[in-house]
């Protein structure tokens, strides 16, 4: 396997736990033979279900946009008390102002791993 490869299943692996956390249920992989792997993407119409005509995709975009990863960080404190931020020892509660994207998904994804775990 590829370093490449190596970036490109962890991103994948992220953003979709990503999804799933958000509630996303009709999480898609687009690929090609020319290409290989272009990213995830969500089809579903307002209803959640599966949509079929194309008009419901949105990109999965949570590894490079600040305005998809900002939502999941709102949810991410609404669903932890002051206590959970203090002692569970997670970067993404000490992360700076200035703290770049890469960081920023990276705990969030160690978060949702860490929540995750605290619901079983």
């Amino acid at each position: 396997m590829k370093n490449n490869e190596i970036i490109i299943d962890k991103k994948e692996a992220g953003d979709r736990l990503i999804a799933e956390f958000m509630g996303k249920k009709n999480i898609f992989r687009y690929e090609t033979k020319e290409r290989g792997f272009l990213g995830l993407y969500i089809a579903e119409d307002e209803r959640g279900y599966i949509d079929y005509t194309g008009n419901g995709i949105m990109w999965i975009d949570y590894h490079y946009s600040w305005n998809s990863l900002h939502e999941v960080m709102e949810k991410c404190w609404r669903l932890t008390t002051e206590e959970d931020r203090e002692f569970c020892g997670l970067r993404l509660f000490e992360l700076g102002l200035f703290s770049d994207i890469e960081s920023v998904w990276t705990a969030v994804v160690e978060f949702i791993g860490w929540y995750n775990n605290q619901k079983k």
